[in-house]
């Protein structure tokens, strides 16, 4: 068995490279996957659990992407300054919250 952790706000760019590896892995193994998404909010919340399956939450995670995910769409120049308040606060959820550690691959 493999488990792998999916982080991202968009689903298509995070199923994208997840079943990618899936088929890979399809072929010539015998590789039973289980797969955790999180924080996949666009196009809809919700939707990796209604139309996949994957309904794994975490509120902490979910909080992070609110705050980070588009507050900023197209303008950089907050980098500079929050860019350590948002690596940070990452690290944070991602260090505590135990489910990473439950994840043999992180994509």
């Amino acid at each position: 068995d493999l488990r792998i952790l999916v982080l991202g706000h968009h689903l298509g760019s995070s199923m994208e490279p997840f079943s990618m590896l899936q088929a890979a892995l399809r072929v010539g193994a015998s590789v039973h996957i289980h797969a955790s998404f999180y924080g996949q909010r666009h196009p809809k919340p919700g939707l990796a659990c209604t139309e996949f399956g994957y309904c794994d939450e975490n509120p902490a995670l979910t909080s992070w992407f609110l705050k980070w995910e588009s507050r900023w769409l197209g303008v950089y120049d907050w980098m500079p300054d929050k860019w350590d308040d948002c690596l940070s606060s990452l690290s944070s959820i991602v260090g505590s919250s135990g489910f990473v550690a439950k994840a043999d691959i992180v994509v």
